[in-house]
């Protein structure tokens, strides 16, 4: 089975935008598939943005507004991605940071990580690479959560500075971001046992 996730941000980074965000997800909670609306307060029937990405184990579609979105070559679809959406970059950081370490393929133990952005072109929205990063995976080490010792991975991408530690099952337990900002999982509760290390 999957799952489907949707969020709502309603002031997006000060600018009024609202931000309908749903994600499927496969039975590890990794995304399969991501849809963006942004809606402006005045109009909130109909998106004046949208972005959808099919996120296949060997390639990743997108499409905006129902129109395909070319993909610049050099991307490797079939790896790890970042996607942002023009000045909205932060949305969501750490659950994009989660989907890309678990889409990466780290036998080498580093991988390259390119960032998608999906922002307006000269006729239409473009999704156009910008930065790539590095992402390493680093020393296993335990985490408490709650009060429960769980075993983790630490991964560090090169030139953002962000750390994150995710758990065997593929589930994002805290992330540091560049100016030492900490978030970490809280308040969780499973009413079904999805991630076997959390109670």
């Amino acid at each position: 089975g999957g799952y489907r996730l949707e969020t709502e941000v309603t002031a997006a980074a000060g600018t009024g935008v609202i931000v309908i965000q749903t994600e499927e997800l496969d039975e590890h909670l990794n995304a399969t598939a991501i849809a963006i609306k942004l809606y402006t307060k005045e109009n909130t029937k109909k998106p004046f943005s949208s972005l959808m990405c099919q996120l296949a184990a060997e390639q990743i579609a997108c499409k905006s507004g129902g129109q395909e979105l070319n993909i610049n070559s050099e991307t490797n679809t079939k790896g790890p991605i970042l996607f942002a959406v023009t000045n909205l970059e932060h949305i969501d950081l750490a659950w994009m940071m989660a989907a890309a370490i678990n889409r990466a393929h780290l036998e080498e133990g580093t991988v390259q990580v390119p960032t998608l952005v999906l922002q307006d072109g000269e006729e239409a929205p473009e999704l156009n690479q910008t930065d790539i990063d590095v992402l390493h995976a680093g020393a296993r080490e335990t985490l408490e959560i709650r009060g429960v010792k769980v075993p983790a991975r630490r991964y560090s991408f090169e030139n953002s500075q962000i750390k994150c530690w995710v758990a065997d099952s593929g589930l994002l337990l805290k992330m540091e971001n560049e100016d030492g900002t900490v978030v970490e999982l809280a308040k969780f509760k499973q009413y079904r046992k999805l991630v076997p290390e959390l109670p």
